[in-house]
């Protein structure tokens, strides 16, 4: 008995006393800070690769309006091209806490806000595959996984709360599946807060249906009443946003823009050529190879919940991140289970057994939470500002010619220019030129519409009516990427003089003829 209760003993042990415990880090802050310091801290791009979307310029001026006027807008801030128009800044929550962080700590303050989101979202992801009983190590390598793959999405947008709160609420509804409580009503005012932070709140009604489907499946009609009452609240929950139902039915129209799908990246299915989509394809091809099995398994929910994200991933780039969050839980669900069933039977004291009990005990203590998290998040808000903290936004963008030609460029007196530039410099442009000067085009594609994408999409390509569209909207100024043909077109013609220059870009100034 006495060798028997010794081995019964746990590995190692944490005081019960809830101060205590609290003050003792856990491995789930530890494996924060890891997540924080490799994306961050000791990678090439480090903080500032959280900039490399311009969008990010103009989600920073809309949010400032927002806070200076006490209201959300309703008609276009930022383009010459369609001023006044209406417009629907449906992330305008997410702006206000961009604008707010940069209101207190500059650019800093936007990309600490944005790692945070980041490495909470794998946290939580990280934490909901222990809850389903993946285990530390598949919860470790299959978080791993997820953000080295999801990096192409790790930009300070407002789609970064889409990533914290899609683990919530998939594990809120893993939750009421087993075991169903009062809980899962927190999924109402999640889905009022996210219906104002960002258009994923679709991905919450995604999962909502797939769980009526599989409820109806196995026979149980009274068990899709409760999904049923659920998604109803939650859809009403949406409405209370600062445009109705007319935001539903903007989004549904963007969704299915042809001209969207074709011509903007993130709608385009994603490319297999780095490190981390090479991690992607893995895991897609793990996740397309147990769906059968699930659903062989009467597992609908899982097994519809990857087959469905595993399409649309292949369909746009921007649904990959969506896959693996929804996907790797699942897949280290089963794996786990493969495993323990392998190693049911092994004595303890075997390695094969002291594994499994090691990967048990560790699996504890990594679900437990401590105050070093926000210890953490503190020290980094009120840490002095230095060369590791950008100052601007990267290189990519024409910071040296807009910084040189400041006073041309936004000028403080008399008409704005009316410059052309590339779209994905317009947000940029916003940032440092509003309210001087407004922009052609930036990147709210469902703003502008194929009308004005169309001409873009000429300038940008040179096409066989570029000089008539340079003509139509009597530009007079052109900030343009040295790599754009448009650039030795406008170089070639008399009326168009190089003002400024760099590795980067060439800025051009429309000049008189004279008779």
């Amino acid at each position: 008995m006495p060798a028997a209760k010794e081995a019964s003993a746990p590995i190692h042990s944490v005081p019960r006393r809830p101060l205590v415990r609290l003050l003792i880090p856990s491995l789930g802050d530890f494996f924060f800070l890891t997540v924080l310091v490799i994306l961050f801290v000791v990678s090439t791009g480090g903080w500032q690769q959280l900039l490399a979307d311009g969008d990010t310029g103009w989600h920073i001026r809309n949010g400032d309006w927002i806070l200076r006027n006490h209201r959300v807008p309703q008609s276009d801030l930022f383009s010459y091209s369609k001023p006044g128009a209406p417009w629907f800044a449906w992330e305008w929550l997410a702006d206000v806490v961009f604008a707010w962080a940069h209101a207190r700590q500059g650019l800093k303050g936007v990309v600490i806000v944005s790692g945070l989101l980041i490495c909470s979202s794998v946290l939580i992801l990280f934490r909901y595959m222990l809850w389903r009983g993946a285990g530390i190590a598949w919860a470790l390598l299959l978080s791993v996984l997820v953000a080295d793959a999801s990096q192409i999405h790790y930009l300070a947008r407002p789609h970064l709360f889409t990533l914290v709160l899609l683990p919530i609420c998939l594990w809120l509804l893993d939750r009421d599946r087993q075991r169903p409580s009062a809980a899962v009503w927190i999924l109402v005012p999640i889905a009022a807060l996210w219906a104002n932070l960002h258009g994923g709140f679709l991905v919450l009604f995604v999962s909502l249906a797939l769980w009526i489907a599989g409820a109806f499946l196995r026979g149980r009609v009274a068990a899709v009443r409760r999904p049923l009452v659920l998604t109803g609240a939650c859809l009403l929950a949406t409405l209370v946003n600062p445009y109705g139902y007319r935001l539903h039915v903007h989004i549904a129209q963007y969704l299915r823009s042809d001209w969207i799908a074709g011509h903007v990246n993130e709608f385009l299915p994603p490319e297999i050529r780095s490190e981390g989509m090479y991690k992607f394809e893995a895991l897609l091809f793990v996740g397309i190879g147990l769906v059968g099995y699930l659903v062989h398994a009467r597992k609908y929910e899982d097994g519809f919940l990857v087959a469905f994200w595993a399409h649309e991933s292949l369909q746009s780039a921007r649904h990959v991140p969506i896959y693996m969050m929804a996907a790797a839980p699942v897949i280290g669900t089963e794996l786990a289970a493969f495993v323990e069933r392998s190693t049911r039977g092994r004595p303890r004291a075997s390695l094969p057994g002291v594994v499994r009990e090691l990967v048990r005990e560790f699996s504890v203590e990594a679900r437990r939470s401590s105050i070093w998290l926000p210890v953490l998040a503190a020290i980094l808000w009120w840490m002095p500002a230095g060369p590791r903290w950008p100052s601007d936004f990267p290189d990519k963008f024409p910071a040296a010619i807009v910084n040189r030609n400041l006073a041309t460029l936004a000028p403080a007196r008399g008409p704005s220019p009316r410059l052309v530039s590339s779209d994905e410099w317009g947000g940029y442009l916003i940032y440092r030129l509003y309210p001087a000067t407004p922009v052609f085009m930036d990147g709210r594609s469902d703003f502008y519409g194929p009308e004005i994408g169309n001409d873009y999409v000429c300038l940008m390509r040179a096409c066989g009516k570029w000089s008539a569209t340079l003509e139509k909207w009597r530009f007079d100024w052109a900030l343009l990427p040295r790599d754009w043909a448009l650039v030795e077109l406008l170089k070639s013609r008399p009326d168009w003089r190089v003002v400024d220059q760099d590795k980067t870009a060439i800025l051009l100034q429309q000049t008189p003829q004279r008779n």
